[in-house]
């Protein structure tokens, strides 16, 4: 059965024993480097000598241990830099990634990821997009006026985008048909063609059939579907959200 390996990520001159197999020579290998590479650091930061320097570096002198905080923004980026580092003693990608995962406790790399997911920052709506979109609608949620503004009328075209059923197919007059429920002006051409243009629908070659893409919206344009489905809903309680 195998032992747990007894080490400490630090500057430590050595392990007090071998890890196992499989995984323990990549393991031992990376922490070797790692360790002389903080080593390294400390000496040069302490302002040493050159001699002290290659002692720092090769171990031919016990050093205090001390541990050494080591945070990494991007764990693939250190892998490969470690990677390079170790040149022709260098195990590939990935192994690197798992064993790194793995001396920081996870099972491997993909249970690290998984792990760090919900350390990702919150978005939050872009308020000032938000504010102009919900201008070109009235208080009844149906779209009053087109914009100039390519930006502006992109978030606008996500709240009717969010009222055409999923998985359908409409012909182009039953598509006109709908967009003329969800707008004041009534041009279902231009708003067709913009879709298209921003791949939130497609139409067949011969411009029969219509149908929704189905893509997720960001944040801010969920903001827009959300605050225009409510106007709807608030003028016409048989909406359907």
């Amino acid at each position: 059965m195998h032992r747990r390996a007894n080490y400490v990520w630090d500057t430590g001159p050595q392990f007090t024993e071998s890890l196992p197999s499989p995984h323990g020579d990549t393991l031992n290998l990376l922490f070797k480097h790692t360790i002389r590479f903080s080593a390294r650091l400390r000496a040069w930061a302490k302002g040493s000598s050159p001699h002290d320097q290659q002692v720092a570096i090769n171990g031919d002198e016990p050093m205090t241990r001390e541990p050494i905080s080591l945070t990494l923004p991007d764990v693939s980026a250190f892998a490969r830099a470690l990677k390079s580092d170790l040149g022709a003693e260098a195990v590939p990608h990935q192994t690197l990634l798992n064993a790194i995962a793995r001396a920081g406790g996870y099972r491997n790399f993909q249970h690290l990821s998984a792990a760090q997911g919900g350390a990702a920052p919150i978005e939050t709506p872009e308020g000032r997009a938000v504010t102009r979109a919900l201008a070109r609608f009235d208080e009844a949620g149906l779209m009053a006026s087109w914009s100039t503004k390519r930006k502006v009328r992109q978030t606008c075209l996500w709240a009717l985008w969010a009222q055409v059923p999923a998985r359908t197919v409409f012909t182009e007059r039953q598509i006109s048909d709908l967009f003329d429920t969800m707008t004041t002006f009534r041009d279902p051409a231009q708003i067709r063609r913009s879709l298209i243009e921003d791949g939130l629908l497609t139409r067949t070659l011969d411009g029969s059939q219509y149908t929704r893409v189905e893509v997720t919206p960001d944040v801010t344009a969920r903001e827009v579907i959300r605050a225009v489905n409510k106007r709807r809903t608030r003028a016409n309680p048989t909406v359907t959200q």
